[in-house]
């Protein structure tokens, strides 16, 4: 999507991460959890003196997020679906706090990105076939007179009119699709509670996409692993180690796609309506995981002409991106920032 439709829109299968975190010893300290829950798992990690607590501060965790993957899966029934319901009746509908905060977020993303991220085209994203959990996609393409009349059709969040509890588009054609910013905006909200309780230092990985924050028990801070898309094995591009609170996202067109005479990525462009062809994946490290997320997908569909220029107006600390034929690019604070495992 320029919306990347990444997995599922809610990574709906299980893949292997596109970034893997690597080097977290359990430490006396140090609690986890896993889940499966937005198409993949999920592991929650706090840092915590008393296991009873921290037990108690993950099961708070884990019950907010499989709520909000509910309440926010593109296809299934739920919030997301009766919001664009009502979007295509030409109606408003009620929405809760944190739904209308993330649209406005969002609507602020698309603008930074210059439409590059776009949540708003789950009418194509759907018509290519990618609201599914099943990997590879085999039913026929769109038509190009379907391609051609929804991108014609602009869908954009500044469609939409947000109040203090609803929300309506002008645009009927107008369908929200989180698949490109949900992990993000859930991974900030679980961080944010852990804040809240004052938990020394944490972390999140949803499915290879993860913020964390403070220092461990050891003294280390976390590190993760880039994948690198043209390797087989897994072998990885490089380390990077998060200082502070920060995110790090990856949006990947090599592992969900189409397979018709030829492949076609799950990532679409929305000034196109088609799919991204050139590059196969970018990473981002900033300190909100919803911007990181968003800003990984608006690169990919941006390219080697925009992206640059993309990631400075969206305020990402650094970025990583993969060509199609193995070439690289880094911005910001990457090539200084990425270390070889």
């Amino acid at each position: 999507m320029a919306l990347r439709h990444r997995v599922s829109n809610w990574r709906s299968v299980l893949l292997v991460p596109a970034v893997l975190l690597i080097g977290c010893q359990p430490e006396p300290a140090t609690h986890s959890r896993e889940l499966f829950v937005f198409g993949t798992v999920v592991e929650l990690t706090v840092c915590s003196g008393d296991a009873a607590d921290a037990r108690v501060l993950l099961d708070e965790a884990q019950a907010d997020m499989q709520r909000i993957h509910r309440r926010w899966h593109a296809w299934e029934p739920g919030g997301l679906a009766r919001i664009n319901q009502a979007f295509a009746a030409g109606g408003s509908v009620e929405i809760e706090a944190d739904t209308r905060r993330l649209l406005i977020e969002i609507a602020g993303l698309e603008r930074e990105s210059r439409g590059f991220f776009n949540p708003a085209i789950g009418k194509l994203v759907a018509a290519w076939g990618f609201h599914t959990s099943d990997y590879p996609v085999t039913t026929p393409p769109p038509d190009d007179e379907v391609i051609a009349d929804l991108v014609a059709a602009a869908p954009s969040m500044a469609d939409l009119t947000i109040e203090a509890s609803s929300v309506s588009s002008r645009n009927p054609d107008v369908a929200l699709d989180f698949g490109a910013v949900g992990k993000g905006a859930v991974v900030d909200r679980v961080i944010g509670r852990f804040r809240e309780k004052e938990v020394a230092c944490a972390m999140v990985n949803a499915g290879g996409d993860l913020r964390g924050y403070g220092v461990k028990s050891d003294g280390s801070h976390w590190r993760v692993a880039i994948r690198d898309p043209a390797r087989a094995d897994g072998r990885p591009v490089g380390v990077v180690e998060l200082i502070g609170d920060e995110s790090i996202f990856t949006s990947g067109n090599y592992l969900r796609f189409r397979a018709d005479e030829r492949q076609y990525g799950h990532i679409l462009n929305p000034h196109t309506g088609r799919p991204v062809e050139r590059v196969v994946s970018a990473t981002v490290i900033a300190q909100a995981g919803t911007r990181a997320d968003a800003a990984a997908t608006a690169l990919i569909v941006a390219g080697a002409a925009e992206w640059r220029a993309i990631a400075s107006a969206m305020g990402v600390r650094a970025a990583l991106l993969v060509y199609a034929d193995g070439s690289m690019e880094m911005y910001g604070e990457m090539r200084e920032r990425l270390k070889e495992r």
